[in-house]
């Protein structure tokens, strides 16, 4: 790897801040916000001077210096976050260090990726600005304004969508290495679903502001209001697809809406009628009163899930295999969680007046518990339907999927986090039914 004089220069000043930094009293954040900022804004300079000459020369000069960077704070940073963003940034490296890459076969990819750091420069003010002023909170505003612009939007665009610059490394460089290849693929895949996780946690702070401003709203009845009948959206959007071209095999993903859209509507509206009545001041999992109606809807879904495999292979070769192995994990997801639900004491969480530390502990157990297990067969036809997918309808497909993951990791908006999924579960509908509408099958 050839370095200028330039990047010669910003190693050995940024090798000489960490050595020095016990001496001159100088933090190792300090370093690090520091060199951050520095890449940050040559990245900066870099896409303004490429958006006005066409030149990429200032980001040439720029990936070596990332590069070295992203070696020297994976092993001073303590953050799990951003040690696994620097080795995905290191496999992209890899790679095109290992085939000799072109320039102008890197480009592509690497231009996406080390403009996103433009971002950075406001994440690094926010340590050097004086908090509670008017010029910290546009700072935040603008930090919001560029992490969604290029960390978000473009990149998507640029490289998760678009898989052109994938395809050309592939055939030219890596064709008969599947193992390279993946490296590359999932350090890229890597990042983004990053930035996607940082994105949510990002709406979560600014959930938590807008929230103080917007006092006496009781998100748990708004909640389970919008989601009783978010979901039946889905039943129009889905004729509104399937009537294009009428088909024998749409029957079964639009009886799997419409039920999931009825066992929906019931156990949410019942939450919501007993909330709003004061029946109850707090609701957190299901009790004696509701247990039918949550049960109708946990096997709603995955009556729907499972009618979305055998809509989607109904043309396929491996329908038979991919039915077999999807409803034998269904049969043992379902077996599992309603041993769950008869074991568990509902009643002890119903409401205000019997709840307790501990009963609020043993609630998030059992619903986070109750929501993987039944996960488990939903990703596995998720990923089914990804398999049985053209490209332009499998990659946003996988993404909105893998935003749902995310929310119930990040809880974005807390309560309201469950209408946000909701949303999502349009946006999947809308990908499921044009994959299973492009007739695209492996016979």
């Amino acid at each position: 790897m050839h370095l200028n004089a330039p990047q010669c220069i910003t190693i050995i000043i940024f090798f000489m801040l960490s050595f020095t930094s016990q001496k001159l009293d100088i933090s190792v954040e300090d370093v690090q916000n520091a060199s951050l900022f520095a890449i940050a804004s040559w990245s900066l300079f870099s896409y303004v001077y490429y958006n006005f000459t066409n030149s990429a020369a200032p980001f040439e000069a720029l990936r070596p210096i990332v590069g070295v960077h992203a070696v020297l704070d994976l092993f001073v940073n303590k953050s799990r976050d951003v040690k696994f963003h620097h080795m995905c940034i290191l496999g992209i490296f890899v790679y095109n260090h290992y085939y000799s890459v072109l320039p102008e076969h890197q480009f592509p990819i690497l231009y996406p990726f080390l403009k996103t750091e433009i971002s950075s420069i406001f994440y690094v003010l926010k340590y050097w600005l004086p908090t509670d002023t008017i010029v910290y909170n546009l700072n935040n505003a603008a930090f919001y304004v560029s992490f969604a612009k290029f960390r978000i939007f473009d990149l998507y665009r640029d490289v998760i969508h678009n898989h052109s610059p994938f395809e050309l490394a592939f055939q030219e460089y890596s064709h008969s290495n599947p193992y390279l290849s993946s490296i590359l693929l999932m350090s890229c895949y890597g990042l983004y679903i990053l930035n996607l996780y940082w994105f949510l946690i990002l709406n979560k702070i600014l959930y938590k502001m807008v929230a103080k401003l917007v006092k006496n709203l009781d998100t748990d009845i708004v909640c389970h209001f919008l989601c009783s009948g978010l979901f039946c959206i889905n039943i129009p959007l889905a004729l509104c697809i399937y009537s294009r071209n009428p088909n024998e095999k749409f029957v079964f993903d639009v009886i799997g809406i419409i039920a999931l859209s009825q066992s929906s509507f019931a156990y949410h509206i019942d939450v919501f009628n007993r909330l709003y009545f004061r029946q109850i001041t707090e609701y957190s999992i299901t009790n004696k009163l509701n247990v039918p109606l949550f049960f109708a809807d946990f096997m709603s879904i995955h009556e729907r899930s499972f009618l979305v495999v055998a809509t989607n292979y109904y043309n396929n070769a491996h329908l038979w295999p991919a039915l077999l192995a999807s409803g034998c994990i269904h049969v043992c997801s379902i077996g599992y969680c309603t041993a769950m639900i008869r074991s568990y004491d509902g009643n002890k969480n119903s409401s205000d007046e019997d709840s307790s530390v501990n009963s609020k502990v043993t609630t998030q157990s059992f619903m986070k518990t109750f929501n993987i297990v039944t996960s488990v067969p939903i990703v596995y036809d998720i990923l089914l339907v990804f398999a049985n997918s053209p490209k332009h309808i499998s990659i946003p497909f996988l993404t909105v999927n893998i935003i749902m993951g995310l929310l119930f990791a990040v809880e974005p908006f807390y309560k309201l986090t469950h209408v946000a999924f909701h949303v999502c579960l349009i946006a999947q509908t809308y990908y499921i039914c044009l994959s299973s509408a492009a007739e695209f099958s492996q016979k």
